[in-house]
């Protein structure tokens, strides 16, 4: 019996998250899982329920946890969003809406792509310059037959996609390229600690929401 030889993937994936909730509770209505595949396929899904406190965060948790089971289980992003979106419609009687973000990084070619539902701007660190990838897109929940917006880009090593949720551009976003610019050199734990604080530094006095900022950046592989 023969030997068969498979090169690992080019690149490993530098992960940092930080979150702070609104007010200071104690329950975060935004909600993320890093989900690792063993095609050399990695990919940050962020959740914003809508409101705050523990009824978001039901949301929040239903969806990342559900996306993950799905996705883990070979389901491609557009079935795992359709049977999401309806599981939400009949979660209650009541509105549960979730935004559903994600950044799927392949870790031999370095492309990663986006796919939004109703979510806040992303931001993508190449070299010294700063990318925002937006959507108009409708959230999870709220109507049949809704779909991804989808972007993607090629990263190379040191690059960095960086997901948000709505309470870290509560105050707008046109700081936060140069705040990024700032932090390129950081490590990817203490870059989404920087950004969550300075995020919530400019909402001062604004009506508060939960904040949510993760980073994703490529590392040379082993």
């Amino acid at each position: 019996m023969g030997w068969r030889f498979f090169s690992g993937p080019y690149y490993t994936l530098d992960f940092g998250a930080a979150q702070l909730s609104r007010d200071g509770a104690r329950v975060c209505g935004d909600h993320f899982e890093l989900v690792r595949e063993g095609s050399g396929r990695a990919c940050a899904v962020l959740s914003d329920g809508m409101g705050s406190g523990s009824r978001a965060a039901v949301d929040a948790v239903m969806t990342t946890g559900l996306l993950r089971k799905l996705l883990q289980a070979g389901f491609c992003f557009e079935a795992a969003l359709d049977l999401l979106n309806s599981a939400l419609l009949v979660k209650s009687e009541d509105e549960s809406l979730s935004t559903v973000d994600i950044a799927s990084l392949d870790l031999y070619s370095g492309e990663v792509e986006f796919l939004k539902a109703g979510a806040a701007p992303s931001y993508v660190l190449r070299g010294r310059g700063v990318a925002r990838v937006e959507s108009m897109s409708l959230p999870a929940g709220i109507l049949q037959g809704i779909s991804f917006e989808k972007s993607s880009m090629t990263l190379r090593e040191g690059d960095a996609a960086i997901l948000v949720s709505d309470g870290a551009v509560l105050a707008g976003d046109s700081w936060l390229a140069e705040a990024i610019r700032e932090r390129a050199a950081l490590p990817a734990q203490e870059m989404a600690r920087e950004l969550a604080g300075a995020a919530k530094a400019r909402a001062e006095g604004l009506h508060d929401d939960d904040i949510t900022v993760l980073v994703c950046r490529l590392k040379k592989g082993a």
